[in-house]
């Protein structure tokens, strides 16, 4: 599961790259493969922790006033602009092992992330970034 942008450094240079200033509005975040694909990994592995490794895909968010801007942390990485008037049913809620889920739709298609609350030592500033994000409402993009 190797994080490519392991310190803040690296992070905000990532973020910087994609045409924004890092400005704590950023989040080491993680996905899964959907649940067939995780059972294909786990039934050729039969190891169910490899699996689970394998299944999580890490991405930096980016929450701008202009739009959520996801980017996935891997060679030649993807990177999805969702306009901040094509978002629906932005929600953050709490998650297992101590993450916080955040989920919203933009047309059809429904996204979730989850990222860590407590972090440790390199990645403190994900932390860090997550407490500013859910004091400002993830920039206003969670309505309660």
């Amino acid at each position: 599961m190797g994080i490519m942008a392991e310190s803040k450094a690296q992070m905000e240079a990532i973020v910087r790259q994609l045409g924004y200033e890092p400005d704590d509005n950023y989040l080491l975040a993680y996905n899964r493969l959907n649940n067939v694909a995780k059972a294909g990994i786990y039934i050729l592995l039969q190891q169910p922790w490899i699996g689970l490794a394998m299944s999580e895909k890490e991405h930096v968010i980016i929450f701008t006033p202009e739009a959520i801007v996801i980017h996935r942390l891997k060679k030649n990485g993807q990177t999805q602009v969702f306009p901040a008037n094509e978002i629906e049913n932005f929600r953050v809620r709490d998650g297992a092992n101590k993450s916080v889920v955040i989920e919203f739709t933009h047309g059809s298609d429904s996204f979730s992330y989850y990222s860590y609350k407590d972090f440790s030592m390199r990645n403190k500033y994900v932390a860090e970034n997550l407490a500013k994000l859910t004091a400002n409402n993830f920039g206003g993009y969670a309505k309660d």
